[in-house]
């Protein structure tokens, strides 16, 4: 994928992030057609293999820990003011969240989702991004980390210093996650309890040694794969209920310890120019849109499948089209929805909201889910 360098661009590090937010959206994009192609008579992929795809959640928790941590303090000095981080993070989220949310309404309004809990309290919580068990996406669990993540780095921005506000905040993240078993049983112990949230931890360790030990930040090419090779591979010998992914300490163990490795290499990395790199650039700049809206193309294919008989054949074609298809939908999705929405919002809000230095607009670096 690159050439090892020890001082990459600014652009080139955050084209090596975004190259691999496209590696990680297309793993859940797989492992979501893989698991609705289930549907059919016969099942295309095993086990481990439709679980696998999962793990391209924790990379993208890696990487959003890396990026927030990265761009908030890598000019000295001019870390961004909480309350101006939390609106840049929360006009770059909600406004294409909520569409969908819309657009989940109007699907279930006309005869699909018929499971789905539409109850008020149920829609409101799912709007607002909490904790709950019938969300409007289910996708959306990974946004209600990610906030939760902003809302810990925004009140550690004060200290105003790479290393006190990371170490403050990876030191609140972890009292969360070991404290969480003294609470009541249900939802808010077991949101905070998930040790997935140190990944963000993880990320925010690879920027501080980026920015200030990047002698100590070379991961050989070899060692990312062998890692990334782990993340494909875990599912085979670690235990898992569903196809969903892989559950508490050894999630991550075998998927978050991996995903560092691999990002601690892509954002020290120097992607060669191309026609590939391109291609994945714009992808990842296109990764939260993709996250998103491939929703809804699984309720198509899973429509189809129950009333065709396509069901009845095998699914490896299916499966490419419709990867393919919830491709070209979230490219469109980016373009023509979420890039002119978001500045829309932002422009509203006090005359608009100056992104960070050093990011694209849109260009889908903020959010990780």
């Amino acid at each position: 994928m690159a050439e090892p360098t020890d001082t990459p661009a600014q652009g080139q590090r955050l084209d090596g992030a975004q190259m691999l937010r496209a590696v990680a959206a297309g793993a859940v994009l797989v492992h979501h057609t893989l698991q609705q192609s289930n549907g059919a008579t016969s099942r295309l992929a095993p086990d481990w293999l439709t679980t696998a795809g999962a793990a391209g959640v924790d990379l993208f928790f890696v990487i959003s820990g890396f990026i927030m941590a990265w761009i908030a303090f890598r000019a000295p000095g001019r870390a961004p003011r909480p309350g101006r981080f939390i609106v840049d993070r929360l006009t770059r989220i909600l406004p294409l969240f909520w569409l969908c949310c819309a657009a989940t309404l109007a699907v279930a309004a006309v005869g699909f989702l018929r499971s789905a809990d539409l109850s008020p309290g149920s829609v409101v919580l799912s709007l607002l991004l909490l904790p709950h068990e019938g969300r409007l996406l289910g996708v959306a669990w990974t946004l209600e980390y990610e906030l939760l993540f902003y809302a810990v780095f925004a009140l550690c921005l004060p200290l105003r210093s790479l290393t006190r506000s990371t170490g403050a905040a990876g030191v609140a993240i972890a009292a969360l996650v070991l404290a969480a078993p003294v609470l009541p049983p249900g939802t808010v112990r077991a949101f905070l309890g998930n040790p997935i949230m140190l990944e963000f931890v993880g990320g925010m360790a690879i920027a501080w040694l980026s920015l200030r030990r990047p002698d100590l930040l070379r991961v050989p090419l070899a060692l990312a794969v062998a890692a990334g090779a782990v993340l494909m591979l875990a599912p085979m010998w670690v235990l898992h209920e569903t196809t969903d992914g892989l559950r508490g300490w050894p999630r991550l163990m075998f998927w978050g310890l991996p995903a560092m490795l691999v990002v601690a290499h892509a954002v020290t990395a120097l992607p060669r120019p191309g026609a590939v790199t391109r291609a994945l650039v714009r992808l990842g700049d296109a990764s939260y849109a993709l996250y998103l809206t491939h929703a809804f193309v699984m309720i198509g294919y899973a429509a189809v499948l129950k009333r065709t008989a396509l069901r009845e054949v095998g699914q490896g074609p299916a499966v490419v089209v419709v990867s393919a298809l919830s491709i070209v939908v979230a490219l469109l999705a980016h373009r023509l929805v979420e890039l002119p929405v978001t500045r829309a919002v932002r422009r509203v809000l006090a005359g608009g909201i100056p992104r960070p230095a050093g990011t694209r607009p849109g260009s889908g670096l903020e959010p990780a889910g």
